[in-house]
């Protein structure tokens, strides 16, 4: 089996410690992504893998050039400016308007731009009406990516302020109507912070993560449900139902994968479950498969049974290595002890993954239950059994052929 892998292109959200979208607000997200344990993630961002054994890349992913908006319009895809509004040096201190901070952002000069976004912030404080209708504004003439960025994060973690009803409707027909991918993630992502969504709310998020045509929109709609769960988790089931149906009928793996990544591990009913062991048995590319197993591996502990059923079978039916390793640790992490059953049928059938299962069975039979201690104690074993150097899966003991 081949030692490396294909190049992803899938930021995973979700399945992690902070939601897609808000990797470009806090971060200006771009090119300057670097590779993690195989998972995309945004340097200074709290984004990792859900746990051991991350997903591998998936193919096919990025962002489109040239691509048709939902509008009707053209535009040149997520990243890219064909023009902007506003723009020049400063040319005084900051006002505490948005043309100011564009301004400020546009001159390349950092301390003046923290300086527009605290002045600016200081308005939405002092005259937030006024402050709101000045961003939106700004917000839908706006066309370079990481001003946006910066507009939109002076609305982010602002409840009361995007769950007013003409806020609502303006960023809703910019999600749906705008031309420009970019301005579209832009207020997707703040659609995402609304405290209070209903189903109304919801349907729009959901039909741009299924219909627009720029994937990244998509994907940033993706990360838009998945944050609605972060402030009502009554949603979770809901919101999961949502995430696998657009997974199911998403012809972009690296988008089908982020579907799944973005489902909450903790809300997953028997429901869930099942269509996720479909994911397992029928979708072609690996790499969405790994994401349904991690997902699997997070289920609460009402359906831990379910979920671990689930992958014992999926494993039974699976050949690619890293899957069923994947599969294997989610099999631990949702069980702990519960998994020894499991894992000592793994050893006794000597497959490709014994030695790993031997691995964690051997921590948890010392009691170890804590998972980055269970997972230090098998990278331990592992590096003592096939050297500091090996690749999982390379060679020896892991080779799957």
């Amino acid at each position: 089996m081949s030692k490396a892998f294909p190049a992803i292109a899938v930021v995973l959200a979700l399945a992690v410690a902070a939601p897609i979208a808000w990797l470009l607000l806090t971060t200006g997200g771009g090119d300057d992504a670097v590779v993690i344990e195989d998972v995309f993630v945004t340097p200074g961002s709290s984004v990792g893998p859900r746990g051991p054994h991350p997903s591998p890349p998936v193919t096919g992913a990025g962002s489109s050039s040239g691509t048709a908006s939902p509008g009707g319009g053209s535009s040149t895809g997520s990243g890219s400016s064909t023009g902007a509004s506003g723009g020049g040096a400063p040319t005084g201190a900051a006002d505490g308007t948005a043309a100011s901070l564009i301004a400020a952002a546009r001159s390349g000069d950092a301390a003046a731009t923290e300086a527009a976004f605290i002045r600016m912030r200081e308005r939405l404080e002092a005259d937030p009406d006024a402050a709101v209708a000045d961003i939106l504004e700004a917000l839908a003439r706006e066309n370079d990516p990481l001003v946006l960025d910066r507009l939109a994060a002076l609305l982010a973690g602002r409840p009361e302020l995007l769950g007013d009803p003409e806020v609502l409707a303006a960023l809703r027909k910019m999600a749906s109507d705008d031309p420009n991918p970019d301005r579209r993630m832009a207020t997707l992502m703040l659609l995402g912070q609304h405290l209070s969504p209903d189903q109304e709310h919801l349907d729009h998020i959901a039909f741009a993560a299924a219909n627009d045509r720029d994937p990244d929109v998509r994907l940033a709609a993706m990360g838009a449900l998945a944050e609605t769960i972060r402030g009502t988790p009554e949603l979770g089931a809901d919101v999961n139902a949502r995430l696998i149906a657009l997974a199911a009928s998403e012809g972009d793996a690296a988008v089908r994968a982020s579907a799944l990544g973005a489902i909450a591990g903790q809300s997953l009913d028997v429901a869930a479950i099942g269509r996720l062991e479909r994911v397992l048995e029928g979708d072609g590319e690996l790499g969405v498969r790994q994401v349904a197993a991690e997902v699997l591996g997070d289920a609460p502990a009402a359906h831990r049974d379910a979920a671990m059923s689930t992958l014992a079978r999926g494993l039974g039916r699976e050949s690619d290595y890293h899957v069923r390793r994947t599969m294997m640790t989610a099999i631990v992490r949702a069980g702990r002890n519960e998994a020894i059953p499991a894992l000592e049928r793994i050893v006794a059938s000597g497959s490709n993954i014994a030695d790993d299962a031997g691995d964690y069975l051997d921590g948890l039979r010392q009691g170890i239950v804590d998972m980055d201690r269970l997972w230090e104690h098998k990278q331990r074993r592992e590096t003592e059994r096939n050297g500091p150097g090996a690749v999982p899966g390379g060679g020896g003991d892991h080779d799957d052929h």
